[in-house]
């Protein structure tokens, strides 16, 4: 993968993580409903799948198979 779209992909990652962080934050303290609670377990998978792929595009040379 070229350097400059990692570097794109990489910035575009860590502005959704930034924005689902901040999803996550808005959520009250308690959740009750199952319908809250689906949708903080949706976040905080997204949020796990996103610092894989994170930890992924950080390195120097990325591999992607065509």
């Amino acid at each position: 993968m070229p350097e400059d779209e990692r570097l794109q992909t990489l910035e575009d990652l860590l502005a959704s993580k930034k924005a689902t962080i901040n999803l996550l934050e808005k959520l009250p303290i308690a959740v009750k409903s199952l319908k809250m609670q689906d949708h903080k377990r949706s976040l905080e998978e997204k949020l796990n799948k996103l610092e894989r792929a994170i930890e992924t595009f950080s390195k120097k040379k990325v591999y992607v198979q065509m």
